[in-house]
């Protein structure tokens, strides 16, 4: 049997319902989890007694409570920080609405048999009806991506948050998620930042690896029709991924600007209410990317 240990990173946020449904998950595994941890982001719902009430049940479960809510980015941050100080060799990261299938990290354990030298590895992530999830498509890598599509196995360059697995060394490399960036973008800009520190690692997404984003809708986000009181988190979109195209180059840095600007055409030409502040929330986010340099928090040894 393989001796490698895997932690659990998970964020919750308001979400005790899912979060009973996700730790279930992750209990039920076939390759079972060394550590759990979940990190709390000051969730006013039960959530918290809920997690003391289970740490006294399992002495893997390892809960930080937050005193603020420092978004998705700032719990990753967190939680693998804490990740660094167990002993484990992987770590899967995940929202408190992902929900794992029973064999879902046994597969990424296989697949270190076949791949062991690796960035990242992701989960085939599908929606309540079976369908991919929209929101959660990693990008695929050009040229060579299908080399090991007979094994369901694709070559990916970035990837979301929900269910992706890590080798300690990768996360001692490279560091730990951005806090700063609040909410939106950590994900692809942590998984990017992987991607390219390595030169002798790839990143696979892992069709055997199955997952079910438990959201209310399989849609992808647009601020042109997205519902108003959502509105504020696109500040945080456009700032994010502004840095994230800077950070690529000037032609990134181009394309992402002149589709920005597109955008902002197109709520206008668009039936959508409340223009005026779905632009100036994209034009203020988009500004301060341009300004926004951010710390990367390295791991101690």
């Amino acid at each position: 049997m393989n001796s490698s240990t895997v932690c659990a990173v998970v964020v919750t946020y308001n979400k005790i319902e899912l979060l009973k449904k996700c730790l279930s998950c992750l209990n039920q595994q076939t390759f079972p989890f060394a550590h759990i941890i979940v990190v709390d982001n000051a969730s006013t719902d039960g959530s918290q007694d809920y997690l003391r009430q289970m740490e006294k049940q399992d002495e893997r479960l390892m809960p930080i409570f937050l005193e603020h809510n420092i978004g998705g980015a700032g719990g990753f941050n967190a939680g693998l920080k804490q990740f660094a100080d167990t002993n484990d060799d992987f770590v899967v990261v995940l929202d408190d609405d992902s929900l794992l299938e029973i064999g879902c990290v046994k597969e990424f354990i296989l697949a270190t048999e076949k791949f062991p030298k690796f960035g990242f590895m992701c989960s085939n992530v599908r929606w309540k009806d079976g369908t991919a999830c929209l929101m959660n498509v990693p990008k695929v890598s050009e040229g060579q991506w299908s080399d090991y599509i007979e094994n369901g196995v694709v070559k990916v360059d970035t990837c979301s948050f929900v269910s992706v697995f890590i080798p300690r060394e990768v996360v001692t490399a490279v560091g730990l998620p951005i806090t700063d960036f609040f909410i939106w973008g950590d994900d692809l800009e942590y998984t990017g930042r992987i991607n390219g520190y390595f030169k002798d690692r790839e990143n696979y997404l892992l069709a055997s690896s199955k997952v079910l984003h438990a959201m209310g809708q399989n849609i992808n986000v647009d601020i042109i029709s997205d519902s108003v009181d959502r509105l504020g988190r696109y500040y945080y979109r456009y700032r994010n991924l502004n840095y994230v195209s800077r950070k690529k180059g000037f032609k990134e840095i181009s394309k992402y600007t002149l589709k920005s600007i597109l955008t902002i055409f197109k709520i206008l030409k668009s039936k959508t209410s409340h223009k005026g502040r779905r632009c100036g929330i994209l034009i203020k986010g988009l500004f301060s990317g341009f300004v926004f340099n951010p710390k990367v928090e390295i791991v101690d040894d």
